[in-house]
């Protein structure tokens, strides 16, 4: 029991929580319409299907091409920086820093730049959790607000998109603060995609999760 609350801290927090919340609010037949199945399931299939993403190796991939090479120190933490904050948008926050902040790891032991760690990985977070807000499916939040209000997408863009281009701007001069030294980054292999038929059955699916 002790390791699985070490593992799954948030989880047993949560739990915790909400067992604390029934006290306060006791069970009754009204508990049954607190759950939004909806958009339980509509951010569970996403979840899933960007995990196939990840397991065919798209995202690893885009990110070595993107880095890989001959280039200014600056544009390599820029790069980091806007990986997560773009896409958080569509493979929501968690997921992309769950993808990208190992690979700023990597990235940075390669270019002896582990001293910029803290500074990089708090910037993914920033970017990660402020890029997932300019669209439905970026994190659950929105989901819930779009599906339970029927929020127009003119009227949900609106709001979000200048707070998003603000951010970006921030994002982008706090990057820019970096050492604009000319660096080289050769990963070990190339990377590529593992399983092509997985990879074209999971861009349909989550396709289809979009328009869902």
């Amino acid at each position: 029991v002790k390791a699985f609350v070490k593992k799954e801290a948030v989880l047993c927090i949560a739990f915790l929580c909400a067992v604390v919340s029934m006290f306060l609010v006791p069970p009754d037949g009204g508990y049954a319409d607190y759950v939004d199945y909806r958009v339980l399931a509509l951010l569970f299939c996403l979840m899933l299907v960007v995990a196939g993403l990840q397991d065919c190796g798209l995202f690893d991939l885009l990110a070595r091409r993107l880095l890989a090479g001959e280039k200014r120190f600056r544009f390599l933490a820029l790069a980091l920086v806007l990986l997560p904050f773009f896409s958080s948008m569509l493979i929501t926050n968690d997921v992309s820093l769950i993808t990208f902040v190992p690979f700023a790891v990597l990235v940075l032991e390669l270019t002896g730049r582990q001293a910029q760690l803290p500074y990089i990985v708090t910037l993914q977070t920033v970017a990660a959790n402020l890029g997932s807000m300019a669209m439905p499916v970026g994190n659950p939040q929105n989901l819930f607000l779009c599906s339970k209000f029927g929020i127009p997408m003119g009227a949900f863009f609106a709001a979000v998109l200048p707070l998003t281009a603000v951010s970006l701007v921030g994002l982008v001069l706090a990057a820019g603060t970096t050492s604009g030294d000319i660096i080289r980054v050769d990963f070990k292999d190339a990377g590529g995609i593992g399983k092509p038929g997985q990879l074209k059955l999971m861009l349909l699916l989550f396709v289809l999760c979009l328009l869902s």
